[in-house]
């Protein structure tokens, strides 16, 4: 396996802080919950708008937080997203 750098990012630059205020990723989180009709892009269910959680298609590092670049999880598949279980 490759070796990180101090951040931790196998070589690849530090991703910058968040652009988005605190409101904006809200309001982006909560247009991705509406556009996906409150359920999960990969299982499909319905979720709580507090247990659903924005997931980057490309690291920040790669693209931005928008709603092309970002998809909306239930708790379970985000953690099986992080974990490698689960692919986008």
């Amino acid at each position: 396996m490759g070796e990180g750098n101090e951040n931790g990012n196998l070589g690849h630059p530090k991703p910058e802080k968040i652009k988005l205020t605190r409101a904006e990723y809200e309001a982006l989180r909560v247009e991705i919950y509406n556009l996906q009709h409150e359920s999960c892009k990969l299982c499909y269910k319905w979720a709580e708008l507090e247990g659903f959680y924005l997931h980057h298609i490309k690291h920040r590092w790669q693209g931005d937080d928008s709603v092309d670049n970002c998809v909306g999880l239930c708790a379970e598949c985000h953690t099986k997203v992080h974990m490698g279980v689960l692919h986008l």
